[in-house]
């Protein structure tokens, strides 16, 4: 009876047979493999992809530096007041008064009629140091018939933005003076401007537009004229053209005045409280 329950062996196998692993079924692998292979390509794709992205970039930036170059003038100066805008927006006074304050000239250069191309050489006059040759703290106002004076005034402070020129020419003999020589009147242009002028190029043929006349000093000694006021913004920059009336002639338009320390002395700039 039992015997019909048995099966024999098949005899083309043998023991060894029986204790190998299974392989696998070569369909899957194959699945596998190309799965793999896919997911890498499309991971070398995404990469080569973005490099040339971040290639493109980089040879875009060197291109615009190099064929076209920007202007270190024209750059923006980061300011000192950010987002105090904000806090006066909706018309908030201080209940703060602060005096009025005075800045000096960034720049004071003379141009002449008479050589239109030539470019007033900067600091002339200067010493010798350890360190090196110095320049010494001169602000040269020159005016004639034939020559003008460029300045240059640039606006810090916040909140102070109502400005106007001043003169202030001390007595005769102040030791904040070593040239004071004054005669009748000057006039005074604003030019256009909207960023620091490089003194290396400024000639009377290279002058800033003029816009329009500000006012007119009389230079005398012992005493400080103030000219009409005007809107200053905080950070821009203002230029201005110092110039004897047309037709003058140097017996009555003369003013050669230098000062020599770190004082409202000449032409400075005074700032009043907006806020």
């Amino acid at each position: 009876m039992w015997r019909r329950n048995y099966n024999l062996l098949p005899q083309d196998k043998n023991e060894d047979d029986f204790n190998r692993p299974e392989r696998s079924d070569p369909a899957i692998l194959s699945s596998g493999t190309k799965a793999f292979l896919r997911y890498g390509l499309i991971i070398i794709a995404a990469c080569t992809a973005l490099d040339s992205i971040l290639l493109l970039a980089l040879g875009y930036r060197y291109t615009k530096t190099v064929l076209f170059h920007v202007d270190p003038r024209k750059l923006e100066t980061p300011s000192t007041y950010i987002n105090f805008d904000l806090l006066y927006r909706n018309g908030t006074k201080t209940n703060l008064r602060f005096p009025s304050i005075q800045g000096l000239p960034r720049a004071l250069a003379q141009v002449s009629s008479r050589e239109p191309d030539k470019v007033d050489p900067q600091w002339p006059v200067s010493y010798l140091a350890p360190y090196g040759s110095v320049p010494y703290n001169d602000r040269h106002l020159l005016v004639e018939p034939e020559i003008s004076t460029f300045v240059q005034f640039r606006v810090l402070d916040y909140g102070m933005e109502n400005c106007s020129l001043a003169l202030h020419i001390p007595e005769y003999g102040s030791e904040t003076m070593e040239i004071a020589r004054i005669g009748s009147t000057i006039d005074v242009w604003s030019l256009a401007v909207d960023s620091k002028v490089d003194l290396l190029e400024i000639s009377f043929r290279t002058l800033p537009r003029r816009v329009s006349k500000i006012g007119t000093f009389t230079p005398r000694f012992n005493t400080t004229e103030l000219l009409p006021s005007f809107t200053c913004q905080s950070g821009t920059y203002h230029a201005f053209l110092l110039t004897c009336p047309e037709g003058a002639r140097k017996e009555n338009c003369w003013v050669d005045l230098t000062s020599v320390k770190e004082k409202p002395v000449g032409l400075y700039m005074v700032q009043h409280q907006t806020i």
